[in-house]
């Protein structure tokens, strides 16, 4: 499994990032609790004959000091077909959502802060 958190930072819009959760994977299961929400979802690679399971947990407790926490997390599945390993693909996933995070802080003028686990 591996994580990776991004600290999301603006003036304005920050509820559309929440959108922007919500539109990452749509057929995504969701769940909220108090202070945000979990959107999760099997990811089948039908190369690698398994499934992951990715989960994306927003925090929105620190939204009045205009700020959004968001936690992609990715784990499951074997080593898989062709000698590509479980690591390489996991962090596929996140680099994906990475860079369509930070497409759509830039098109709204907002900070996206990377943070590590």
């Amino acid at each position: 499994m591996k994580s990776q958190f991004f600290k999301i930072q603006g003036e304005e819009k920050l509820e559309k990032v929440s959108d922007f959760v919500r539109e990452y994977h749509q057929q995504a299961h969701e769940s909220n609790f108090e202070g945000g929400f979990l959107r999760v979802y099997e990811d089948y690679s039908f190369l690698m004959g398994n499934d992951l399971v990715v989960c994306i947990r927003v925090d929105l407790n620190e939204v009045k000091d205009n700020k959004i926490v968001i936690e992609f997390i990715v784990g499951g599945g074997s080593s898989g077909l062709f000698g590509r390993n479980l690591l390489t693909r996991n962090n596929s996933r996140i680099s994906h959502f990475k860079d369509r995070l930070r497409d759509f802080c830039a098109a709204n003028n907002l900070l996206v802060v990377e943070q590590s686990n």
